[in-house]
């Protein structure tokens, strides 16, 4: 079961092509199409095309866009966290009339680590199931459970006499 020539540039020696008429790699014997297809792979799932080494799977993407927002969440926390230390050392002794908007913003940031949290972790299974980089998952997962391991021994250490 021959089919026509690939019409991409020059026919590729007989081995497994990646045919995108098909979305399969098959095997070309040199001059067509055989009947011989493999399971798909990788390579053939993220668009590798005709002519290209089925074997050597997609270069990898900086697409990981809950990892990105993981880091996003957590640069907005710490510029939040210094804005308020800056508030509070500049109002001094006048902080204690505001001490309400200091626990629902302690809500907030609780809100926001376990939503950084769970996007790294959302970040980290993309990366490893998809040719993605890994960089922004792992800095993601690293600096959101610091700040859960922070948040936890803050809260542990008021509770303390």
């Amino acid at each position: 079961m021959s089919g026509e020539a690939p019409t991409a540039g020059q026919a590729p020696p007989p081995g497994w092509v990646y045919d995108p008429s098909t979305a399969q790699t098959r095997w070309w014997d040199g001059s067509g199409w055989t009947h011989h297809v493999l399971p798909p792979t990788p390579a053939s799932a993220y668009g590798a095309t005709f002519g290209s080494d089925p074997k050597q799977g997609a270069a990898p993407s900086a697409k990981n866009g809950p990892a990105k927002a993981a880091l996003i969440l957590i640069v907005v926390q710490l510029l939040g966290s210094l804005a308020i230390a800056g508030l509070a050392f500049a109002l001094g002794p006048e902080i204690l009339q505001f001490l309400w908007l200091f626990g629902l913003l302690s809500l907030l940031w609780l809100g926001m680590i376990i939503a950084a949290f769970v996007l790294a972790i959302v970040g980290m299974v993309i990366a490893v199931r998809r040719p993605t980089r890994k960089r922004e998952a792992v800095w993601a997962l690293v600096l959101t459970s610091i700040g859960i391991v922070w948040l936890v021994a803050r809260n542990i250490a008021s509770l303390l006499p």
